[in-house]
């Protein structure tokens, strides 16, 4: 999902930005909410940092004449630098306490939601165009994911948020994602977009195929949910920044290649999402 990215070109929100940089460009690292985007012309060194999984910290930034220091998501990719997020506002929000067997339903329904989308939308997507599967080729395996995959750009239409949204508003969610808002939706391997597909939100969008695949529709449901309890923020939730991370390796340099498979199925073995 591109908010993922939350995907909300509608209202002008775009997906995070991602910046490499090194660790010694971060002034400290502490629990915190998300900023506002910033067009950022210039990060400013500071003090060094240790790695960690998935931090947010603060960097110094450069907007013109005006300097700005601003709470960013940071995640260390283990070759010197870190992908720094700049999230599109502040999201990052207190959460109802659950109990697991609440937390089991909640993963039901999202579950139930996740499958049930995509039996709706399957019959009117297409195929990756050539163009597409060209550019994607070298990330992705074509016969699991090029191949398999469909796409529905959505014309005078939004996707609707689930119909368990009251009760979760009950419980005492304030901050829950406005999917209709959202620039796109994969629902297992049914990519559902209110725009044409650009390259980069198709990666993004394509890493959530990749990670439907490995840990399957129920699984990835329970960690969504799990990631978004834990973080406050659908920003934080562990598997979009791994959607964000890759997305942002690609459109750095779309001509060096890499696996997502493999980088998916790492952060699964390490415990990550």
């Amino acid at each position: 999902m591109d908010s993922t990215h939350q995907h909300q070109s509608l209202t002008n929100r775009q997906m995070p930005q991602v910046f490499a940089v090194h660790p010694q460009q971060v002034e400290s690292v502490e629990p915190g909410l998300a900023a506002p985007e910033k067009q950022v012309a210039e990060l400013r060194p500071a003090i060094s940092v240790e790695a960690h999984d998935l931090a947010v910290a603060i960097i110094s930034a450069k907007t013109g004449s005006v300097q700005h220091s601003m709470p960013v998501i940071v995640a260390p990719t283990g070759q010197g630098e870190s992908h720094v997020l700049l999230n599109s506002e502040h999201t990052r929000m207190a959460t109802p306490t659950l109990t697991p067997g609440q937390i089991a339903q909640i993963s039901g329904l999202v579950a139930r939601y996740i499958a049930e989308q995509r039996e709706r939308y399957a019959p009117r997507a297409v195929p990756l165009s050539q163009q597409q599967r060209a550019a994607m080729g070298g990330f992705f395996s074509p016969q699991q994911h090029l191949v398999g995959t469909r796409l529905l750009v959505l014309r005078d239409q939004r996707v609707a948020n689930p119909g368990f949204y009251p009760m979760l508003r009950d419980l005492g969610f304030s901050n829950l994602p406005d999917f209709s808002l959202m620039s796109a939706i994969t629902f297992y391997d049914v990519v559902v977009s209110h725009e044409p597909f650009r390259d980069g939100l198709l990666f993004h969008e394509l890493v959530h195929v990749e990670q439907y695949r490995q840990l399957g529709i129920p699984r990835f449901a329970e960690l969504y949910v799990r990631g978004f309890l834990a973080g406050g923020s659908y920003d934080l939730i562990p598997l979009e920044v791994n959607a964000y991370i890759l997305g942002g390796r690609y459109e750095s340099n779309p001509a060096q290649q890499f696996s997502v498979a493999d980088e998916v199925r790492r952060w699964i073995a390490e415990g990550k999402f």
